[in-house]
C-alpha cells in the first residue's frame, strides 16, 4: 500500500518527520523540515512598506520604491502572463501561466515547458501577508498587495485562480483556465527586491542597526552610542562619533575624523588620516601613524612608536614610551612624561612638568612653564623663545 500524502504532509506541518504510517504523529520525530538558503530570506523585510503604497496605474509600470535610500520593491502594471504548453490529462484548459520577463510572441503562441524553470522566471512577489491592513489589489485607488489578475481590460475573478507569489505561477481552479493558448491574461504587482542574506554577504550593509555585532564589517561612516569594543583588524572611510567607551584590539586604520567621548584604549597598530577629537583617556598601546590634528582632553597614553603630522592639543597628563615623531604645534596643558626618542618639528607651548628619558630633537620654539626634568641628549634648534620657571 502507498504511503498517505495527507500523513505525509500533516507530518511536515508540524515540524515532524515521516517515515512511514505505521506511526502515529506523536511517535515521529521533531526536525527541520524547510531546505532554505541565504538567497531565499529577506534582510529589508522591515523596509516594505505596510501602507500608503505608492503605485497602481499604467503610468507606473515598473517603478521602484526607495526606502532609506534602498529599493525594496517593483511595480509590475498588467504583465503578460506565458502559458504552459502542457494540458492536464482529460482537460481542454490551458490552467497554468507563468510570470516570465522578457517574453516573446512565440512564447505567448506556443508556450513553455512546465517542468524546466526558465531563467526568465520571475518570483518574491509581496503577498498580502506583509500589509494585512491593506484589503485592496495593486490597482485599487488605495492599493494592496494583492495581484490583479485581467483579460482584455477585465478584472478576471480571484476565486477562479491561485497565485503562487513566491515561484510567480498562477494556477487555474479546475477548467477555470482558457481554451486557447494564446489568450491574453495580465498581472498588477508588487515585487520584493531588496536585500537578501545573500546579498548581504556579497555587497554589504549599509543603514543602522541596534544591539550588539560579531563578524567583519566594511563601514562608512558610523555613529555609535553606548560602549564598542572591536577584536580584530578595522578599516574605515568616513567619520566616526562615538560616544560611550572605545576598546580596539587589532590593527585600525581610519581615514577621516574621529570625535569620541569616552575612554579609548587602541591595542594594535593605528594608522589615521583626519582629526581626532578625544574627551576621556586615551590609551595607545603600538604604533600610531597619525596625520591630522589631535585634540585630547583627558590623560593620554601613548606605548609604541608614535609618528605624527598635525597639531596636538593635550589638556591633561601625556605619557609617550617609545619613539615620538611629531611635525606640527603641540599644546600641553598638564604633566609630560617621556620614554625613548622625542624628535619634534614645530612650537612646543607645556604648562606642567617635563619628566624626559631618552633623546630630545626640538625644532622651533619651546615654552615650559613648569620644571623639566631631563636626563639624555637635549637638541633645541632654532628655538625663537625660550622660557623656562623653574618650580
Amino acid at each position: 500500500m502507498a504511503f498517505s500524502k495527507e500523513t505525509k504532509s500533516n507530518r511536515l506541518l508540524q515540524s515532524r518527520r515521516f517515515t512511514q504510517d505505521a506511526l502515529g504523529d506523536a511517535q515521529e520525530a521533531f526536525t527541520r523540515v524547510l531546505d532554505l538558503n541565504a538567497s531565499e530570506i529577506y534582510s529589508q523585510q522591515n523596509l516594505i512598506p505596510t501602507s500608503s503604497l505608492p503605485y497602481s496605474g499604467s503610468s507606473q509600470n515598473g517603478e521602484t520604491v526607495i526606502v532609506d535610500g534602498e529599493e525594496v520593491l517593483k511595480f509590475w502594471y498588467r504583465h503578460r502572463l506565458t502559458p504552459s504548453d502542457t494540458r492536464n490529462a482529460g482537460e481542454s484548459s490551458y490552467n497554468t501561466w507563468f510570470f516570465l520577463d522578457p517574453t516573446s510572441s512565440a512564447e505567448f503562441s506556443n508556450g513553455v515547458n512546465p517542468g524546466v524553470l526558465s531563467s526568465k522566471q520571475q518570483g518574491s512577489f509581496i503577498s498580502p501577508k506583509y500589509a494585512p491592513t491593506l484589503g485592496g489589489n495593486a490597482e485599487d485607488s488605495t492599493p494592496g498587495y494583492q495581484v490583479k489578475l485581467t483579460r482584455a481590460g477585465t478584472i478576471v475573478d480571484p476565486a477562479s485562480y491561485t497565485f503562487d507569489y513566491k515561484t510567480g505561477v498562477l494556477q487555474f481552479n479546475a477548467q477555470s483556465g482558457y481554451t486557447s493558448i494564446s489568450t491574453d491574461i495580465r498581472l498588477t504587482a508588487y515585487q520584493y527586491t531588496g536585500k537578501t542574506l545573500a546579498s548581504d554577504a556579497v555587497s554589504g550593509y549599509s543603514g543602522s542597526f541596534s544591539g550588539s555585532f560579531e563578524g567583519s564589517a566594511d563601514l562608512n561612516s558610523l555613529t555609535v552610542t553606548g560602549d564598542s569594543n572591536l577584536t580584530g583588524n578595522t578599516d574605515r572611510t568616513g567619520t566616526l562619533v562615538q560616544d560611550g567607551n572605545l576598546t580596539l584590539t587589532g590593527s585600525f586604520n581610519q581615514d577621516g575624523n574621529i570625535s569620541q567621548i569616552g575612554d579609548a584604549t587602541l591595542t594594535g597598530n593605528t594608522d589615521r588620516t583626519g582629526t581626532l577629537i578625544q574627551n576621556g583617556n586615551l590609551t595607545l598601546t603600538g604604533s600610531l601613524n597619525q596625520d591630522g590634528n589631535i585634540n585630547q582632553i583627558g590623560d593620554a597614553t601613548l606605548t609604541g612608536n608614535t609618528d605624527r603630522t598635525g597639531t596636538l592639543t593635550q589638556n591633561g597628563n601625556l605619557t609617550l614610551t617609545g619613539s615620538f615623531n611629531q611635525n606640527g604645534n603641540i599644546n600641553q596643558i598638564g604633566d609630560a612624561t617621556l620614554t625613548g626618542s622625542f624628535n619634534h618639528s614645530g612650537s612646543y607651548n607645556l604648562i606642567g612638568d617635563i619628566n624626559q628619558t631618552g633623546s630630545v630633537f626640538q625644532s622651533g620654539s619651546l615654552d615650559v612653564n613648569g620644571p623639566i626634568f631631563s636626563q639624555g641628549t637635549n637638541v633645541i634648534d632654532n628655538a625663537v623663545a625660550l622660557a623656562i620657571a623653574l618650580g
